[in-house]
């Protein structure tokens, strides 16, 4: 073993046993975050192949993903130090960890039992030996244990339990024959005829002949791979046979830098549909071609050698296949066709090694780790730069999605800043929305009687002080009075030659507002039912002063803002997250199956109280660090794209 290869393994040990852990711990004590989803590798910098299909069924349940995936060979050594931290400190909080191959910092701490780790192990079947049974995976230096902390491995079938258990140094009982996640698309016609189409367009005068896979396993280490296979000849041989042939050398990842002549740019697992025949040695692949029910030939000039250095968990010689120890002897049994076996073979073969790959691993391993959709039942939607768009209107497609999710079975409730008789019209007709939150959630009104079912009035200590500040700086104040927005007069009367308002606040204050000779009588006068009060203020170093007086000066008030110019208070109970939870325990829904878009301060608390917290492109900066999810423009109707998948996806309950 090379003396590198050992101070990189004794590095990896003093990261899992000491300094990783100590990142994990900072952040142990922070709750776990519900439908949080990690998929890490450090060897590619994309999802693997092994991950994609539970990735796609994850994405469709709406889990909150986290694409976790490096390659450390294309990083510096500080970048790699960066990331491990950043992993840890996520790692921490997440509700599964899915990975596919040897992850040091997954195994680096003492593991929250809140928190499943997954290990979608890359290849199929077992028949070298691998981890603690092999001499050179897992140098003797190394003290800590690579598969820490797994709570389920998914293997190809019921034989591979032990070998993966032994190698790994895990119990029995976490390793399951589920089927391997990622051999799901073998079973789909779509795949394979996509796939085909690939090769011949990349291949053109492959068509008509037959098709030979060359795809070979390393030997050594990953850090010290070789490939005796491509060194015995075969190249030569290749070059020999007759027209009747196409071969396509695909060697294993950690080879193709040491042989870049030889680089195929479709993947392995791309190529099995269209192949008649893989020639192969140790490697898993073969398992992999089995579901095609197409032969192999296993080819292995250093097969005494290959025995001897690291061994197999089953004997070569059971399987069924032809087996060639020189060139020679495998150009005989390409041209004279000896490589052919009974389909009854094929079958029992693939029956034992892969029996639980049927198309439908990925639905089992999800049941098994009981990751479980959360069926959303209650929409709550800001409208003002979340659902409407930046015309201040809802589109037609809009609507339609929302008409159809209310048929579907989904509570649609408006959770507005603004009073429920300044809700636009073409949104609370729609039938079905039974409820809106408004005012910031100071009012919560049943939209089919069009009565108040539940708010709230500011302490008359509250609007005297807010009204005094108002006053002392000269700003914009109103007040809203029985669901309806009040402003001053000579506020109003200025309103087309406000210079800080563009021509759609005009229109929208114009609508939505009703003035008064005096707003400071007005509020004098109704001190008692104030549901809110605003004040407005373009001028951000007045506006932090005056911030600065209210939170020291107001007692009792939920304060807010839906714009940065925009100051809006109600009472402290009030809020649109309060609101929120009013009508979700009244209907008895839990916070896990709801789903809350908006785009603004006001709209913060609300989207972390859903199990499903969005925000568009556009949002402040408090909503985006409390969504799970940044969806695109409301301009771009994103929100309805978002509700068009949850309604895809909807268990309709008959």
């Amino acid at each position: 073993m090379q003396v590198g290869f050992k101070i990189k393994q004794n590095i990896k040990a003093r990261l899992q046993n000491d300094i990783l852990p100590k990142r994990y711990d900072r952040y142990r004590n922070l709750p776990i975050e519900k439908g949080k989803v990690i998929f890490a590798d450090c060897h590619s910098d994309g999802l693997t192949p092994s991950m994609r299909a539970m990735y796609i069924k994850l994405r469709r349940m709406n889990m909150h993903i986290y694409n976790m995936c490096v390659d450390f060979s294309q990083m510096t050594k500080s970048d790699i130090i960066r990331y491990m931290n950043y992993f840890m400190k996520e790692y921490a909080t997440a509700e599964y960890v899915i990975i596919s191959s040897y992850f040091l910092p997954v195994s680096a701490c003492e593991k929250r039992p809140e928190t499943t780790v997954i290990q979608l192990w890359h290849s199929c079947g077992l028949m070298k030996k691998m981890g603690y049974d092999a001499k050179d995976d897992i140098p003797e230096e190394y003290k800590g244990n690579p598969s820490k902390n797994f709570d389920i491995v998914t293997v190809s079938s019921e034989a591979c339990i032990k070998p993966w258990a032994s190698g790994m140094g895990i119990p029995e009982d976490k390793v399951v024959a589920t089927g391997v996640s990622r051999t799901d698309l073998y079973f789909s016609k779509k795949y394979n005829d996509r796939n085909i189409a690939k090769f011949y367009e990349l291949y053109p005068e492959a068509r008509g002949k037959k098709i030979a896979i060359y795809a070979p396993t390393f030997s050594g280490n990953a850090a010290n791979p070789s490939c005796n296979g491509i060194e015995s000849g075969i190249v030569e041989m290749i070059k020999e046979i007759g027209d009747e042939w196409y071969f396509i050398i695909k060697l294993h990842p950690h080879m193709e830098k040491k042989y870049p002549e030889y680089k195929c740019d479709i993947a392995t697992e791309e190529l099995l549909a269209v192949a008649d025949v893989m020639i192969s040695d140790y490697s898993s692949v073969i398992f992999d071609f089995l579901a095609y029910k197409k032969t192999v030939i296993l080819y292995a000039p250093d097969y005494e050698e290959y025995e001897r250095e690291r061994g197999f968990y089953i004997d070569y010689n059971d399987f069924p296949f032809l087996k060639c120890n020189d060139v020679h002897t495998l150009k005989k049994a390409i041209v004279e066709k000896e490589y052919e076996i009974s389909r009854e073979a094929l079958d029992r073969c693939y029956e034992y090694h892969m029996g639980m790959c049927d198309g439908r691993a990925t639905d089992r391993i999800l049941e098994l780790a009981q990751i479980k959709q959360n069926e959303i039942e209650l929409v709550a939607l800001d409208l003002d730069g979340t659902l409407l768009g930046n015309d201040g209107r809802l589109s037609a497609n809009s609507k339609n999605v929302v008409e159809n999710l209310i048929l579907s079975g989904v509570e649609v409730v408006i959770a507005s800043g603004r009073s429920y008789k300044s809700l636009p019209e073409e949104v609370t007709s729609i039938r079905g929305i039974r409820y809106a939150i408004c005012s910031n959630g100071a009012t919560i009104y049943n939209n089919v009687t069009k009565e108040r079912e539940k708010g709230f009035y500011l302490t008359r200590k509250a609007v005297y002080r807010i009204a005094k500040i108002a006053s002392k700086y000269h700003v914009q104040l109103d007040a809203f009075y029985r669901d309806q927005a009040y402003i001053d007069k000579r506020y109003f009367d200025a309103l087309d030659t406000d210079e800080w308002r563009d021509e759609l606040t005009r229109e929208y204050i114009k609508k939505t507002r009703k003035a008064v000779p005096s707003i400071y009588d007005f509020v004098r006068q109704h001190k008692d039912e104030l549901d809110c009060l605003n004040i407005t203020v373009y001028d951000p170093k007045l506006r932090r002063k005056i911030i600065k007086e209210i939170n020291s000066e107001v007692p009792d008030i939920f304060f807010t803002a839906s714009v940065p110019h925009l100051l809006e208070m109600s009472y402290k109970d009030a809020g649109k997250k309060n609101g929120l939870r009013y009508i979700a325990e009244k209907l008895n829904i839990k916070p896990d199956n709801i789903a809350a878009f908006g785009n603004a301060d006001n709209d913060a608390d609300m989207i972390e109280y859903a199990g499903y917290g969005y925000a568009v492109a556009e949002s402040s900066d408090e909503a985006k660090k409390k969504a799970k999810f940044i969806i695109g423009s409301n301009d771009d109707d994103s929100v309805a794209k978002v509700l068009s998948q949850i309604l895809k996806n909807r268990i309709i309950k008959r």
